[in-house]
This record gives structure tokens, sequence and C-alpha cells, in this order.
């Protein structure tokens, strides 16, 4: 009988669904490799959701990331909810601003632009997000273990996921306004004015 060395954490498996040879000579953020993958990586630029399910005791958490899971961030939902939020009903094969997927996916096409230059600011919004939801999942674990009332529980679920898919799609959406802010800089159309003028 085979033993694990360890139990497999969620964010193991989050790890490894985000996966894309990091830090390896096969990683296709190298500019090495630019278009020239030698495998193919788990994760890759049309990769349109993960997810995962953990059980938990008599309990689920559904962690859900839209678009290229090394570029988003996996929100811990509950599935136990009535109400989808709002910007996770949309989405199309067509960009549109009104849609959980795009606003991640948009994220990744700025980062992708210039991954040296951008991705630590990737890199800041994920581990920002990731606390914030934690934070939120943690605090309304303790509510709903207080509540009693079946239909005070879903009012609870509801209002938590609400809020996790809020916080993501803001602290995304401050991303974008960043990317798109720091690249108008980067177009050839620019013209540095001597500062003597």
């Amino acid at each position: 009988m085979q033993k694990p060395d360890h139990p497999i954490s969620i964010q193991d498996a989050q790890r490894v669904l985000s996966d894309h040879y990091n830090g390896t000579p096969y990683d296709l953020t190298n500019s090495k490799n630019k278009g020239q993958a030698t495998f193919r990586p788990i994760t890759v630029a049309t990769t349109q959701e993960s997810h995962l399910l953990q059980l938990r005791d008599d309990d689920m958490i559904h962690w859900l990331a839209m678009g290229i899971a090394a570029q988003s961030v996996y929100i811990p939902f509950y599935p136990q909810g009535t109400k989808v939020p709002t910007m996770f009903k949309y989405g199309k094969e067509t960009y549109t601003t009104n849609s959980a997927y795009w606003v991640f996916k948009e994220a990744s096409v700025l980062v992708d632009r210039n991954w040296n230059k951008y991705a630590t600011a990737l890199n800041n919004t994920q581990k920002e997000t990731n606390l914030a939801l934690n934070k939120i999942r943690h605090d309304y674990d303790q509510k709903l273990v207080q509540e009693a009332n079946p239909t005070q529980k879903t009012n609870l679920v509801n209002e938590a996921n609400k809020k996790m898919a809020d916080t993501a799609i803001k602290n995304y959406q401050k991303l974008i306004a960043q990317l798109i802010t720091d690249q108008t800089a980067d177009s050839p159309l620019r013209f540095t004015m001597d500062p003597n003028l």
C-alpha cells in the first residue's frame, strides 16, 4: 500500500492546475521559450475556467478560477447558495465588460503583453485577493456555525458568495486600470519632450 508524504492541500491542487512549468527551462513565461513549447503545460491561454471541489466534513467548497488559472484566483464559493453573483452569469465568446470571465481574461491579455514587466503587478493582486477571499470565507464560516435558521443560512451563503465575487472582480478591475495606465507609455507613438523647452 502506498502512502503519500503528506496530505494534499487545496493549495497544492490549485498550484498543479495553475502550472506552466513554473521556473523551469520549459516555462512559457520565460522569454527564451516565446511560442516554442517543448511540452504542453497544464494551464494554457485557452483555458476557460478551473474547478476544484473540496469536501470538508459534511460541507463542500467550490473553488472556481475564471480564465487562465495561473493568472486568475480560485474563489471559495459556497455551492449551497441559491443566487449566482451577477457577473458570473454572463460571458460569451466575444469580449464584454459585464462578464467575470472577461475581467480575468482581460487582465491576462494585458499582463501577457510584457510578462517580465507586468507579472509582479499580477502576482501582488493574486496574493491580496487570495488573502481577502480567505478572510471573507473564514468570517462567514463562523457566522454560519452560529446560525440555526435554514433561510438565514441560505441568505448568509448568498451574501458571502456575492461578497467574494465582488472582491475578486474589484481587485482585478483595479489591476486592469493599472495595466492600461502603465501600458500607455509602451506605445511606439510616444515622444519625449525636451525638458528645456
